[in-house]
């Protein structure tokens, strides 16, 4: 272990930059998602309905809006509705299930027997992952990530990149530098790339990108632990197509840490990218944090970076030099970094300044 280089942790308004949703704005996904494909999301449409009163009108307002956001070059801001935030929505799903409780009548009210109520609620939830990931193509297909394009091609390969982001943006413009083998993502065991063409890659000439929550461009198969990653193609929300059967013949599923007050982390892959991650933030004398303004209920990131601080203490390396780019007045994030981090500093600017003052000092 040593102690040079840098890590940048990338969040959600790091995407924003190059016009990806934000956890706030995918309640509008799922409204998009119920329509384009009714059959496939009625019992999600039907529970909406029941406790929250979402009825069509809503639904398509909030479809409107999906594809308002999906616009290139849209900056509108988005109305309230209806539909609960996806946070809230998971949250109170995780919650009753883990209660083996239920909400009320089950879909088919006549003939209850058919189903037991409680059974239907993971269902649901597996549906709003399944729209989530589904409604997510649409940006992959029509937004070009011109910012994270530029980043990648400015770091060096002995760098770390530690996103909590499941979009592809990273994942493209750094496999189009770099190439990707499978030990890239931090985990190992039965991860499969894609058939696609990549640069010939050596295992000395490419920075890690760790996913801490996931991967729209992952496929898990829950029975044999296979994960499938394409670094260039949306293939989350997929359950239809030929190539969403694992070699054991079972399907595959999405692997995605979902937003909600308790998040799970439990999975194998999951388990391996968060030990790597720490092992990253410890070997790295810089840590950058590019629009993640570390929420005071994201327990398990505070407990690994006070891990990874803990680490470099008792091996004598110092604390880390910290810099956090948010893009706003920042005073409220830096406060809650320097909790835990006491000389995180705060960079005057957003993604994109930060970018182009790297490409300056380059």
């Amino acid at each position: 272990m040593n102690s040079d280089g840098t890590v940048y942790f990338i969040g959600a308004g790091a995407s924003r930059q190059d016009k990806f949703p934000l956890t706030s704005e995918l309640k509008h996904g799922i409204a998009w998602a119920i329509l384009k494909e009714p059959s496939r999301f009625d019992l999600l449409r039907y529970h909406l309905k029941y406790l929250y009163h979402v009825y069509p009108n809503s639904l398509k307002q909030s479809a409107v809006m999906w594809d308002r956001l999906c616009a290139p070059k849209n900056d509108s801001k988005t109305p309230r509705c209806q539909i609960p935030d996806v946070t809230d929505l998971l949250s109170s799903l995780d919650w009753i299930i883990r209660e083996q409780s239920s909400f009320g009548p089950s879909h088919e009210t006549r003939v209850r027997e058919k189903r037991a109520k409680i059974d239907q609620l993971p269902e649901v939830r597996d549906l709003v992952v399944q729209a989530l990931c589904y409604s997510l193509g649409i940006y992959h297909d029509n937004h070009k990530a011109h910012t994270a394009k530029r980043f990648i091609n400015l770091i060096s390969p002995t760098n770390s990149l530690i996103t909590t982001n499941w979009d592809l943006l990273l994942d493209k413009a750094r496999h189009k530098k770099f190439g990707t083998l499978p030990e890239d993502y931090g985990t190992t065991g039965e991860v499969h790339l894609g058939k696609r063409k990549a640069p010939t890659p050596t295992m000395s000439e490419r920075p890690k990108l760790l996913k801490l929550h996931g991967s729209l461009s992952w496929r898990y198969c829950q029975r044999c632990q296979r994960l499938v990653i394409d670094p260039m193609h949306h293939v989350a929300g997929d359950r239809e197509a030929r190539t969403c059967e694992c070699i054991c013949t079972y399907k595959y599923s999405e692997l995605i840490v979902t937003p909600g007050f308790v998040r799970e982390y439990r999975n194998l892959h999951l388990l391996n990218i968060w030990r790597e991650a720490l092992v990253a933030l410890a070997n790295a004398a810089h840590w950058v944090f590019i629009g993640y303004s570390l929420p005071a209920d994201d327990v398990g990131i505070q407990t690994l970076l006070l891990k990874a601080r803990c680490v470099r203490t008792d091996r004598g390396y110092g604390p880390p030099h910290v810099t956090i780019v948010t893009g706003r007045d920042g005073t409220e994030t830096q406060a809650r970094y320097r909790r835990i981090l006491a000389k995180a500093e705060l960079f005057r600017g957003d993604f994109c300044d930060y970018v182009m003052q790297m490409d300056a000092t380059s």
